[in-house]
């Protein structure tokens, strides 16, 4: 029998109105309520287009967000990053739904590690984002533009 864990689901809404959702394993595995992730919202909203419109953790949070215009704005453009948990060694990944365009590299396919909002969203991936026994996200090790 697998494990229990809590996760944070946070769904996208695109400039044409389509959705998407990530469910993203994290460290707290009490009863934190849905808006102490504001921060990792508003990190991941600085390398998107598409907007965070709910974010459920215990609870629902809605939120009124304008989706952006961009080169890969929709539902079906992600940025993806990956990393490796901090103790267990296992591969993970954040899909970026709708990604920024200055987030990529001049290539326009690889995330630029560097760029401030992503530092700034690593950060906060780490903070929040884990595994089931609430080890800690590792670092991004790399990311690329893809299609869902």
């Amino acid at each position: 029998m697998g494990q229990f864990f809590n996760q944070v689901i946070l769904t996208y809404q695109d400039i044409n109105g389509q959705t998407a959702e990530n469910f993203l394993a994290t460290q707290d595995q009490s009863s934190t309520v849905a808006a102490a992730y504001e921060a990792l919202v508003t990190a991941i909203e600085a390398c998107t287009d598409a907007k965070i419109v709910c974010l459920q953790f215990q609870g629902t949070l809605n939120r009124d967000v304008t989706p952006e215009e961009g080169p890969y704005c929709t539902a079906y453009d992600r940025g993806v990053l990956f990393s490796k948990n901090s103790v267990s060694q296992k591969q993970q990944r954040l899909a970026l739904v709708g990604p920024k365009e200055e987030i990529f590299d001049d290539d326009t396919y690889t995330i630029d590690l560097e760029n401030t909002n992503i530092i700034a969203l690593q950060a906060q991936w780490q903070a929040f984002c884990g595994d089931g026994s609430g080890n800690p996200a590792g670092p991004f090790l790399r990311g690329s533009r893809q299609e869902a």
